[in-house]
């Protein structure tokens, strides 16, 4: 819902957000390469795994037509070297589209190895969200995989998820263990959930035999 955005965190020293412009597709391109090269997500989506290939998903995503320049980021690092001179690197990328409902869709979010941990996703995230509140959107959605332990974070937000989510996640081991706080804490049995916010009525439904047992959609 973005009727009341979260307050986003600081953007440390050293950083800068840039605004979507054409002449930036080949950094997001690169970026998007070095966020999700080594990931699971590149299993899953093959192309995240190739610079080529994520230079034609950044040009397929800027030529459709619900992409949104507002909801599109690059984030840039610059800092001074110990000889005196400067380093410099883009570290951060986001798109957003509108779906065919009208919903916004985040697209790879996602920051560099060397930058994790220091709040970037969120801040992206943030600034994702509120280029589509400014397009007057009213909701957005955002997928991360399971395994990706180092996802954003959204305070307030509500996880909700089928047992069979939870039993999955409580089986994986050593690298592959996920940490409790992003176990889904709401879980329900049957083939349907209903929560409420804003007084509407939300539907989770589970998907059996999807890609993963514990698979749901949500019918806003």
């Amino acid at each position: 819902d973005l009727v009341a955005l979260f307050r986003p965190p600081a953007l440390p020293e050293g950083y800068h957000l840039l605004a979507w412009d054409a002449s930036l597709l080949e950094a997001h391109a690169d970026t998007k390469y070095r966020c999700f090269r080594a990931e699971l997500d590149a299993n899953v989506f093959p192309c995240l795994g190739e610079r080529d290939g994520c230079l034609r998903l950044m040009s397929e995503i800027t030529r459709r037509q619900g992409f949104l320049d507002v909801a599109t980021w690059l984030l840039f690092y610059r800092t001074e070297t110990a000889e005196g001179g400067e380093s410099s690197e883009f570290c951060g990328t986001v798109q957003g589209i509108v779906d065919f409902d009208g919903l916004g869709s985040i697209q790879n979010l996602g920051v560099t190895p060397g930058h994790r941990g220091r709040g970037l996703g969120t801040f992206l995230l943030y600034h994702a969200l509120a280029g589509f509140r400014t397009a007057g959107l009213r909701r957005a959605t955002l997928e991360v995989t399971a395994q990706n332990s180092g996802a954003v974070t959204i305070p307030g937000a509500q996880l909700i998820g089928h047992e069979e989510a939870a039993l999955a996640l409580s089986r994986l081991e050593g690298s592959a263990a996920v940490p409790q706080r992003l176990w889904p804490f709401d879980t329900f049995f049957g083939p349907l959930k209903t929560v409420f916010a804003n007084g509407e009525a939300i539907e989770v439904h589970h998907v059996a035999h999807a890609r993963t047992h514990g698979d749901v959609m949500v019918f806003f």
